[in-house]
């Protein structure tokens, strides 16, 4: 596995802006940098003008639908890191994976540490922060939202 987490940021989408919050602080607190978009063209934009090794996107966004955007993620890097973050019970991994032929893993909402940490396993991605280390609680602690 490779430790990338101080070489390349991660691109979080989200259409709510304290999930982008709390999913900016988690990853932030495990050492990767990250851009934030609440909009899909904004994303697109800046995946377009942008490198990020992973790409954590809700699929349920306004003005685009669900597969739409992964197809434009897609397009403009076919072989991008992504993870699927899903507020609406599990997605249909089947789907996805005849639609697009490959597996995308996904989080579900609420998330933490520990989540983010076992869905990063999956894409051969590792990390060494401190804060790895004994958080399993799906509370999101004060301090992560300032």
């Amino acid at each position: 596995m490779e430790d990338i987490t101080d070489m390349f940021p991660v691109l979080l989408i989200d259409d709510e802006p304290l999930v982008l919050r709390v999913a900016q602080a988690l990853f932030t607190r495990l050492g990767f940098r990250c851009d934030t978009a609440s909009r899909a063209k904004d994303a697109l934009d800046l995946l377009t003008s942008g490198s990020y090794d992973i790409v954590v996107a809700d699929l349920h966004m306004p003005n685009i639908g669900r597969y739409e955007l992964l197809e434009k993620i897609l397009q403009i890097n076919p072989d991008q890191n992504i993870i699927i973050v899903s507020g609406s019970g599990v997605l249909f991994q089947e789907d996805i994976q005849k639609h697009f032929g490959r597996n995308i893993p996904f989080l579900s909402k609420p998330f933490n540490v520990s989540d983010i940490l076992e869905t990063l396993r999956i894409l051969d991605i590792t990390c060494d922060a401190p804060c790895t280390r004994g958080n399993t609680s799906k509370e999101y602690p004060e301090d992560f939202l300032r």
